[in-house]
């Protein structure tokens, strides 16, 4: 529940410190006064939009402190599981600045407004003055009924789940373009590998052949010369050079006793010998293992032929078509695991549309019999609210299921008659000023009664309402409070009456204009209650009045006083009705 408020710098407002109880607390005053600004800077530190323009003038920053009690409630575990809990109380505050970014604090820890937000949605709810407005839209529609069922995370889940199948469909889109392309580059390439494959080309080969192919063409030359050398060099009719120059360096070697600078030269020539024979030798075995077949030859140019074509195909160099192969290989196994991944996208965008039918299904089997019970409280709140013979009932439009929806498989729409033997139509086409005021009430009251948020804030929802209805509306408002603290702005003295407690709203006009808001006392009750029932001139009989409407509802205050000593046993029997009942709705 929320314990206290701490406004600084906010607009009209110079510094205001309330403190808030269980119950119904009313917050009046004059028309004008400033009454929803204590909303809005609720609002503010809970996480909505404020731009510089809401700090008062002439200062640094506006300050906002709000402090909750979070004992028992769902929002004291959220904390702790982010690592922000500080005991029962939880401290959110905001500062906003007119020339930079706002800060939010919680627990004094710094955090971004995201976290503020998803902590506000597990502690208040504030209904503005002009909601009924939006009860012709289907989004809110939807909203209240789903809240009302405690479906509100599956309605989460399956709205994200719908954002990424559509997401994930047009990737799809784009991907089965992409697979065409991609199953004809493959086709292609495998093609190309096939043909390299079965020509099985090694790196260096065509240099390789065009050796043996210069061999097999000139194969006579070459036995003729390197026979007729061997010969010459071995076989000499008159001398061969081996001999010669054999002799030539016994001689030498003879001159070198008498200078020893020739022993080297003598040296130099039988290593020449040695150097002549070896060549003559290995020429003799090359002229014997070169054969002239013109069929080897014609083998080699078909094989090179081969070879020049692939090269001149792929635009490769005619030595590099081994490793041409293996680059084509490598494409292929790329391609093919990318035409993979799109299967396996296909099973990952399958699991997203099963899981997102079997929430969908399971919201179905809550809406369906909520639909009928939402429609029967409503209607009963309305008679409540003077609007006798009134009906009203939450149709469920069917969509396609093949459509997934970011809410499911039906759509809400909310159809009134505020007369008996009227068709039902549309809120916004059927109901009147007056009556719009009555039914966003009789609404919010049947979806708030459901709501696991401890403090839930109403801003002038009571506009349009007079009379009997007005005290209805205070009966109604006062009965809610009994599972949740209840905070409602209001111009109504009847609503009023029903407060455990009641807050005013004073603007004064000095050198410049400033709102205080300030607890009233049982007396300074009385007087205010007075006011709102009597204007500007408050008599002695406008003051009995107040009097006796305050003491009318003593009996439920002091069910209140009760109700705040067992408050957390019975908020735990309440949860635990309230799941049976949503267990029971969707058996």
């Amino acid at each position: 529940m929320l314990k206290s408020i701490y406004i600084r710098n906010y607009l009209l407002i110079s510094e205001a410190h309330i403190d808030f109880d269980l119950g119904l607390t009313a917050v009046t005053g004059e028309t004008g006064a400033g009454k929803s600004l204590l909303i809005d800077a609720l609002a503010i530190v809970m996480g909505s939009r404020a731009g510089g323009s809401v700090v008062r003038s002439n200062c640094e920053c506006a300050d906002v402190t709000v402090v909750f009690d979070v004992t028992g409630f769902e929002a004291r575990q959220w904390l702790g599981e982010l690592g922000l809990s500080d005991g029962q109380e939880c401290f959110v505050r905001r500062l906003i600045y007119p020339d930079r970014p706002s800060r939010s604090y919680i627990n004094g820890r710094p955090v971004t407004l995201k976290y503020v937000r998803s902590l506000a949605s597990l502690l208040v709810e504030i209904h503005g003055q002009h909601e009924h407005h939006s009860l012709s839209k289907g989004g809110t529609q939807r909203y209240l009924l789903d809240a009302f069922i405690g479906h509100l995370e599956d309605v989460k889940k399956l709205a994200e789940l719908a954002a990424k199948i559509r997401t994930e469909q047009r990737k799809r889109k784009q991907l089965t373009e992409n697979q065409k392309r991609l199953q004809s580059l493959l086709e292609l390439t495998r093609h190309q590998h096939g043909e390299l494959a079965q020509l099985s080309p090694e790196q260096g080969e065509f240099t390789q052949l065009k050796d043996r192919l210069s061999r097999a063409s000139n194969a006579e030359e070459l036995i003729r010369t390197l026979s007729t050398i061997s010969e010459e060099l071995f076989y000499g009719y008159d001398r061969t050079l081996s001999s010669m120059i054999s002799e030539f360096s016994v001689q030498i070697s003879q001159l070198a006793k008498y200078d020893g600078r020739l022993e080297p030269i003598s040296d130099l020539l039988n290593e020449a010998v040695i150097r002549i024979d070896e060549s003559a030798r290995e020429m003799n075995l090359l002229s014997d293992q070169i054969e002239h077949d013109p069929a080897e030859i014609e083998i080699l140019q078909s094989r090179m032929s081969e070879l020049h074509h692939q090269a001149r195909i792929h635009h490769a160099d005619v030595d590099n078509l081994a490793e041409l192969q293996q680059e084509l290989a490598g494409k292929i196994e790329k391609v093919e695991l990318e035409l993979a991944e799109i299967k396996e996208f296909d099973n990952r965008l399958e699991q997203l549309k099963q899981e997102y039918h079997s929430i969908a299904k399971k919201i179905r089997s809550a809406r369906q019999p909520a639909a009928k019970d939402f429609a029967h409280e409503v209607t009963q709140q309305l008679q409540l609210l003077g609007m006798e013979g009134a009906g009203f009932e939450v149709y469920l439009v069917d969509q396609d299921s093949n459509s997934y929806s970011s809410f499911g498989y039906e759509d809400t729409k909310f159809l009134i008659a505020t007369n008996p033997g009227q068709e039902k139509g549309s809120i916004g086409a059927i109901a009147s000023g007056g009556e719009l005021s009555r039914i966003s009430l009789a609404i919010q009251v049947v979806a708030a009664s459901t709501t696991q948020v401890p403090t839930i804030v109403f801003d002038e929802v009571d506009v349009g309402i007079g009379g009997g209805v007005a005290e209805r509306t205070g009966t109604l408002l006062a009965k809610l409070s009994r599972h949740a603290q209840i905070i409602c702005i209001t111009h109504l003295p009847q609503v009023a009456a029903k407060g455990h407690s009641q807050l005013n709203v004073i603007k004064s006009v000095d050198h410049d204009s400033t709102v205080t808001i300030h607890l009233l006392s049982p007396q300074e009750r009385i007087t205010e209650i007075a006011r709102m029932l009597g204007g500007v001139k408050i008599t002695t009989r406008t003051t009995e009045h107040a009097r006796e409407m305050l003491s009318q509802c003593e009996w439920w205050l002091n069910l209140l006083s009760s109700w705040k000593f067992r408050r957390q046993s019975v908020r735990r029997i309440h949860r635990i009705l309230m799941a049976f009942m949503r267990l029971w709705r969707i058996m």
